[in-house]
């Protein structure tokens, strides 16, 4: 026999584990990380500047990325995903515009402000169109 409030009382646990819990575990670390790099780029400096091919490839590639957070914003609730992603991207066009280093020199930072533009900026518009 299955008693009602004990299994109820477990599916909660477990419903809440898998749907809340563990988005606060990711975008933790997801933060953690994210401004880890940021904030190691910015106070290391590097000993050679990347090069405009560099950059090319970089910002290439954070279209892709831009693209995937587009998706993942834009065409699913959004909860504090938008918030997270929001974060890391204030930061990182924060060091870049207010900074005292060029872009060359911040190549990990130019990544993240070019992708994450691009995927919260283009959701905002998305959602407001």
């Amino acid at each position: 026999m299955r008693g009602g409030g004990a299994e109820s009382t477990l599916c909660n646990i477990i419903g809440y584990n898998d749907d809340e819990f563990s988005h606060y575990v990711y975008y933790l670390g997801f933060i953690l990380l994210n401004v880890s790099l940021i904030s190691m780029e910015y106070s290391m400096p590097r000993r050679q500047q990347a090069s405009r091919k560099d950059m090319f490839c970089i910002l290439l590639n954070s279209l892709l990325i831009g693209l995937g957070i587009f998706a993942n914003l834009a065409f699913e609730e959004i909860g504090l995903d938008l918030v997270f992603f929001g974060s890391v991207l204030l930061l990182a066009l924060a060091l870049l515009l207010f900074g005292k280093r060029s872009v060359y020199e911040l190549p990990i930072i130019s990544y993240f402000a070019a992708s994450y533009s691009l995927g919260v900026i283009g959701t905002l518009l998305y959602k407001l169109l």
